[in-house]
């Protein structure tokens, strides 16, 4: 048993998330019912908690990341991010919508709109 995983089943919070907390860094907005899993991480480089905002009843089990020059990650409600997902912004990402179901499994990567026209990629191993 690692201790990620313990403090996950003793507290219901990621390790990740209590540690960015405890120490003074920017990490996200969760609205009610959403879960960031063991393996989630969240790095708010840009420093604010309102650029990276988990819509209710969503499961983050990815990486979430904004860039220090700007950047924003809006996930809907009813999302799902998989182990292995990197979604990280420079510009504006929204994936999902209010009441919207939307999964992302492992492999899959998500850029700005202004990379790729706002396709998301999938990328095998």
């Amino acid at each position: 048993m690692n201790l990620n995983f313990l403090i996950q089943r003793l507290t219901g919070r990621n390790a990740d998330y209590l540690v960015q907390r405890m120490v003074g860094r920017a990490t996200c907005r969760l609205d009610a019912g959403s879960v960031l899993g063991v393996s989630a991480r969240i790095r708010n480089i840009c420093g604010d908690t309102d650029k990276i905002a988990i819509g209710a009843q969503s499961q983050i089990l990815g990486e979430l990341m904004t860039f220090a020059h700007g950047g924003e990650i809006r996930i809907g409600e009813w999302c799902f991010v998989g182990e292995g997902t990197r979604i990280w912004s420079a510009a504006s990402i929204e994936i999902g919508k209010p009441g919207s179901d939307l999964s992302f499994s492992e492999y899959l990567r998500q850029s700005d709109p202004s990379d790729r026209g706002g396709r998301a990629a999938c990328a095998g191993p």
